[in-house]
């Protein structure tokens, strides 16, 4: 990105050029069927971003929202994946109009769920906040429940694991979360 951005210019052009014909080839067949395209590439650690703000505006940003205006169009939502504390670009994702944000590391610093709720939960659908490290194999339904009244109120969270379920913990934490979701979950 800083010694050779017209080789990055170059690869993220193709890459996504695929993936724009494939989402559009996918919509075009689909005929109105498909409510939510991910859109997912990490950009930041638990603790940092993994490229600087400037380089996100200048080499994913555009081809993202590109992608994201397709998906529009089509009638779809689009839901962000990227781990880690993404609390400072989070303004970002919402210009370029991503709808839904996953998922939702809540124990990374910044992301605390009571100020993404209170600062973002006008603008974003919150998918996930259940971790996957500790809720999920060694949490309670208690947390769950947290989960559901803090980022469900008023409604946009879709209770889920952060983004896949670890074979750390009994399928039964993972059934009793689904289970919990169903009967608390409705708002």
């Amino acid at each position: 990105m800083i010694e050779n951005p017209d080789i990055v210019h170059y690869c993220l052009e193709e890459l996504y050029g695929y993936c724009y014909e494939n989402i559009k080839r996918i919509y075009e067949q689909a005929e109105g069927r498909v409510n939510v395209t991910g859109v997912a590439e990490d950009m930041r650690a638990q603790d940092r971003l993994l490229y600087s703000k400037e380089h996100l505006e200048t080499f994913l940003f555009p081809h993202m929202k590109r992608v994201i205006d397709l998906v529009h169009r089509a009638g779809g939502k689009v839901d962000r994946h990227s781990d880690g504390s993404i609390i400072e670009i989070l303004p970002d994702l919402i210009e370029i109009c991503v709808d839904f944000i996953n998922p939702i590391q809540w124990r990374c610093k910044g992301m605390e769920r009571e100020r993404l709720k209170r600062e973002f939960g006008d603008e974003l659908i919150f998918d996930g906040g259940v971790d996957n490290h500790y809720t999920l194999p060694f949490g309670s339904l208690e947390e769950v429940r947290e989960n559901i009244r803090i980022l469900g109120d008023g409604g946009g969270h879709i209770i889920m694991p952060c983004h896949n379920i670890q074979v750390v913990g009994p399928a039964e934490n993972v059934v009793a979360m689904y289970e919990e979701g169903y009967e608390t979950g409705w708002t």
